[in-house]
């Protein structure tokens, strides 16, 4: 009898993130794989049925079982119906009523894990999750070694020390998609209807929220939150150093402009961009596919990308392509998790400071606009140094097959605690 795992998909865009363990599922004969499928609050129609959610992917992950599911009733429903022996989140932040199940469920066999996503987990290990909540899982992924370790003092200092059998460097599953499909950078440029030969600057689209981000001070964000991005990007322009959204954009088309490129811009519904954005751009594409991803077929077709501090630069990166960082807003209040986040990001050597392959401009201050200013009018399309991109993804355990560790760590805690149950 084949064992079944179960996917909960709280939104549309898990895919990115489960697609590639799926797909290394796929290949395991001795396993069937069910997506159970949730409200997505991230568009305005809310639920999505299971009829209609692999709308754009299910040619590419087959005829997976779905199931919808609404709370934790219809998630033991489910566990029932299809007898799953493990249930996958992506990342451990589940809401309460589904905790309430898991210790039940775990003396049933299921195995509960959670899959990476980026840096995220490591603030929900830390600022979500109790000692108990902790305990409900049998294995909490992260990106690397260096995140664990990060970790650890501040768990013991907790009472949850115990919590750290639980947690295993994994890597980045998102990122195996980029060697699961071939991207093919001709054939997207034909698609996307985009000339061959032009060169495109890919522009990542600021975020709606980007003034709910750690480094706004706290007077600034009530100033700014709950109103429209656009309003808000006009009052950050009216703060000491904070340059208005539509200059920044202004400068990004300068440089195209002076090259002979093309505007390629990877926005998201939630975005809420002004219509400079769309009167700017050559081309506008949101996130219509999630395995494959979007992104990465926009990233493959690049030559240059220039966004606000955002994790897409580490896709550009995976993906061999260089990266301009802009930082707009003041670094006026710390984060809980600042220390990680520097190293990780913004220090030299961090992802968004990486010599020879990201660079950053804090345009909020005078010196960082110059700079800005200046590569507009001077700067050039490069060829990123992938030496350093190599030692960036080795140091924090980037590296392909983080989908397929995954997958068979699942598989070998479904048979230990079956192995455990009949002794």
């Amino acid at each position: 009898m084949k064992m079944r795992i179960g996917y909960i998909c709280r939104r549309k865009s898990f895919l990115k993130c489960y697609g590639p363990v799926i797909y290394e599922g796929l290949k395991d004969v001795g396993f069937e794989q069910v997506l159970l499928i949730q409200r997505d609050e991230a568009y305005k129609d809310g639920a999505y049925t299971a009829e209609t959610f692999l709308e754009n992917e299910a040619g590419c992950l087959g005829e997976l079982e779905r199931e919808y599911m609404v709370d934790e009733n219809s998630l033991l429903f489910a566990i029932r119906k299809y007898g799953l022996r493990a249930v996958v989140s992506l990342t451990p932040d589940l809401p309460d009523d589904i905790y309430r199940i898991m210790p039940e469920t775990g003396k049933w066999g299921v195995v509960w894990c959670s899959c990476p996503n980026y840096v995220d987990d490591v603030s929900v290990i830390l600022n979500r999750l109790s000692p108990f909540h902790l305990k409900c899982w049998d294995m909490i992924g992260v990106q690397n070694a260096i995140f664990k370790k990060y970790l650890e003092p501040r768990l013991v200092a907790k009472g949850a020390g115990e919590a750290l059998r639980r947690i295993m460097p994994v890597g980045e599953p998102c990122l195996d998609q980029i060697g699961q499909f071939s991207f093919e950078r001709q054939e997207i440029r034909r698609r996307f209807g985009l000339p061959e030969s032009a060169r495109i600057v890919l522009f990542g689209s600021f975020d709606r929220a980007y003034t709910d981000n750690p480094w706004v001070s706290k007077s600034d964000h009530n100033a700014f939150r709950e109103r429209p991005f656009s309003r808000a990007m006009r009052l950050m322009g009216s703060a000491p150093g904070v340059r208005p959204y539509s200059e920044h954009f202004d400068l990004v088309r300068s440089f195209a402009d002076r090259h002979g490129a093309l505007i390629l811009t990877k926005s998201r519904f939630k975005h809420g961009d002004p219509e400079f954005i769309a009167n700017g751009s050559d081309m506008v594409v949101s996130d219509r596919s999630y395995y494959p991803f979007t992104a990465f077929e926009a990233l493959s077709i690049a030559d240059l990308v220039v966004t606000a501090p955002s994790l897409l630069v580490l896709d550009a990166l995976a993906l061999g392509k260089p990266s301009i960082v802009l930082r707009p807003v003041h670094n006026s209040a710390r984060h809980s998790m600042s220390g990680l986040y520097d190293e990780f990001l913004y220090d030299d050597g961090g992802l968004f400071n990486l010599k020879g392959v990201t660079e950053t401009f804090s345009t909020c201050t005078e010196e960082g606009w110059d700079r800005f200013d200046s590569w507009s009018k001077e700067g050039g399309f490069t060829r990123p140094v992938l030496g350093e991109r190599d030692a960036f993804m080795k140091r924090y355990g980037i590296e392909p097959g983080a989908s397929a560790r995954f997958f068979h760590s699942i598989a070998e805690m479904i048979c230990k605690k079956e192995t455990t149950a009949h002794m």
